[in-house]
């Protein structure tokens, strides 16, 4: 999928850009994962980079993801939204088996509505392990896969977003497209 008049949604151009949405359950909140420690420095959450990298000519724009209608209000009149979601150490960790491979359906619900109202859209996916995001993939120009990025995550995740790193596509695992391409888990 690609949007942005033709051309590739990243890296953000900020030449082209004069606004950026932001929203999504973990958009102000550092993901650690089973075995972190205590940050060592302040940590910097995606949206703290967000503003602290992107922001100043460019306008950041927020709303609570739960607030629907401002959100889509927010991203409507904004050039690209870039919608923080994935899973939590609730839904997923070592040991706990999860019962689908999708998002939380409230997320999935708030993606398709946000992409409805303005096509740049960038996912970025803080989670542990491998999701299924069969929609995203097919609607939505541009995914980053931050899994849960510890203290400095909004600042890798500016990185990504700007062109200044680029993670080149290669993951650790596989992302099946649904439960049925898993082997049977008896099967060694």
């Amino acid at each position: 999928v690609q949007r942005n008049g033709g051309r590739p949604l990243l890296p953000l151009d900020r030449h082209r850009i004069e606004s950026i949405a932001v929203f999504g359950p973990y958009v102000n909140h550092n993901m650690f994962g089973d075995y972190s420690g205590r940050p060592a420095n302040p940590p910097v959450t995606p949206l703290d980079g967000i503003i602290n990298n992107i922001g100043g000519r460019i306008i950041v724009r927020t709303a609570p993801w739960k607030n629907i209608n401002a959100a889509m209000d927010k991203a409507a009149a904004s050039d690209v939204v870039i919608a923080v979601l994935g899973l939590n150490m609730r839904i997923e960790h070592e040991g706990h088996d999860r019962r689908n491979m999708g998002l939380p359906r409230d997320q999935q619900r708030f993606i398709e509505k946000i992409a409805a109202v303005n096509p740049n859209v960038i996912v970025v996916l803080e989670c542990g392990s491998p999701v299924t995001i069969n929609w995203i993939e097919a609607h939505v120009p541009a995914i980053v896969m931050l899994w849960y990025p510890g203290e400095q995550g909004g600042n890798a995740l500016t990185d990504v977003l700007l062109g200044k790193y680029n993670p080149a596509g290669r993951l650790p695992m596989t992302f099946y497209k649904s439960l049925d391409q898993l082997p049977p888990l008896n099967d060694y």
